[in-house]
């Protein structure tokens, strides 16, 4: 895969993250059940994908774990 298409799969799964817990914090199932429900199915993130994300996405300072 090359690298532009990786970093373009990886800020779109940002966005995604960012409007599912936009409302509320939610916890790694939920964001994942809530993008799968946003996108009417057309996403289905998987965990190996969606907390590596999540943690890049903490150390940028663009979310907050508890």
């Amino acid at each position: 895969m090359s690298q532009k298409r990786t970093d373009l799969l990886r800020g779109t799964l940002d966005l995604l993250v960012l409007k599912a817990v936009s409302l509320e914090p939610l916890h790694g199932v939920a964001i994942s059940r809530r993008i799968t429900q946003i996108t009417q199915g057309a996403f289905q993130v998987s965990f190996g994908s969606l907390f590596p994300s999540l943690h890049r996405m903490e150390e940028r300072g663009w979310v907050e774990g508890e």
